[in-house]
C-alpha cells in the first residue's frame, strides 16, 4: 500500500491493482482484507505473518514444534564447524566453558516454557482463559529458581520486573475461568495464587477477596434468574417433540 494525492483526505493506494482507498483514525483491517485479497491474484505472497508449517525431508508438512534438542545440535554444529570464540560474559576467553554451557542449557529450557505458554494461550479450537494462571505458575516457578543464580540473576530480575507490572492485577476473567473448572475451584485458585505471589513477591490476598465477592455477586444474579425454574427450558425443536412424546404416553 503506498499514500496518493492527499487532495481530498489520506487514502491509500494497493501497489497491484491500483485502486484506492479511505483511510481512517478508527483502524485499517478493511485494507488489510483487500491485501490478503489482492496480493494471492498477483502472484505475491504476504510476509508479514511467520509460518507456522515444518517441511520434512519424504515431502510431508506438518505443524512447527519447538524441539530444544535440534536447536542444541544446531547450535553446537555451528560452533564447531566456523569455530566461534563465543563466551558469556569472559571477552578474553576462546572456548565455550562449562559455565557457558550451563547458561545456554537452562535459556533453552526456560524459552521452552515461554514458547509452551505462547502456544497454549494462542489456541482457537478450546478456552484458553482457564489456562492462563497455570502458564503463569509455570513461568514464576522458572523466575523464582534462578533468580539468586550467579550468572543468570541478573537477567531474570529484568524478566522478573517487567512480569510482575502485568501480574500485579490478574485479569478477572483468567480468575472466573479457573473457578469453574471442576478441578480448580476457589480453593484451587487460592493456592495458585499463593504460589504465584510467593515466588513474584505478589501479595493477592485482597485480589483474592476481590475474587470471592464477585464470584458471589454473580452467583445471586443467576440464582434470580433460574433459581425458582424446576424444570430446564424447552429451547430446541427436538427437546418439544420429546415432551410431546412424554405427555402423549403419559395421558394414555
Amino acid at each position: 500500500m503506498t499514500l496518493p494525492d492527499e487532495t481530498f483526505g489520506p487514502r491509500a493506494k494497493c501497489k497491484f491493482c491500483h485502486k484506492d482507498y479511505a483511510t481512517s483514525m478508527m483502524g485499517i483491517r478493511h485494507l488489510r482484507r483487500h491485501m490478503h485479497k489482492c496480493m494471492p491474484a498477483h502472484g505475491q505472497v504476504d510476509t508479514t505473518t511467520q509460518t507456522q508449517l515444518q517441511w520434512h525431508l519424504d515431502g510431508s508438512v506438518t505443524t512447527w514444534q519447538f524441539d530444544d534438542m535440534h536447536g542444541r545440535e544446531c547450535l553446537a554444529r555451528y560452533i564447531a564447524q566456523t569455530d566461534q570464540p563465543i563466551s558469556v560474559g569472559r571477552p578474553e576467553a576462546k572456548t565455550l566453558t562449562t559455565n557457558d554451557w550451563y547458561v545456554a542449557r537452562v535459556f533453552v529450557q526456560s524459552l521452552k516454557i515461554f514458547y509452551n505458554a505462547t502456544a497454549t494461550l494462542s489456541g482457537v479450537y478450546y478456552p484458553t482463559s482457564s489456562q492462563a494462571i497455570h502458564q503463569i505458575v509455570e513461568m514464576a516457578e522458572v523466575l523464582n529458581n534462578y533468580r539468586e543464580d550467579e550468572h543468570l540473576g541478573a537477567t531474570v530480575v529484568v524478566m522478573e520486573t517487567k512480569l510482575k507490572k502485568y501480574l500485579a492485577n490478574i485479569p478477572l476473567l483468567y480468575t472466573l475461568s479457573v473457578i469453574v473448572d471442576p478441578r480448580v475451584k476457589l480453593s484451587g485458585l487460592e493456592v495458585l495464587l499463593e504460589f504465584i505471589g510467593t515466588n513474584l513477591s505478589i501479595d493477592y490476598s485482597e485480589q483474592i477477596t476481590n475474587i470471592r465477592t464477585k464470584l458471589f455477586e454473580i452467583f445471586h444474579i443467576y440464582d434470580s434468574r433460574f433459581g425458582n425454574i424446576d424444570t430446564p427450558p424447552i429451547n430446541t425443536i427436538r427437546d418439544r417433540a420429546e415432551a410431546n412424546k412424554l405427555e402423549a404416553s403419559e395421558t394414555v
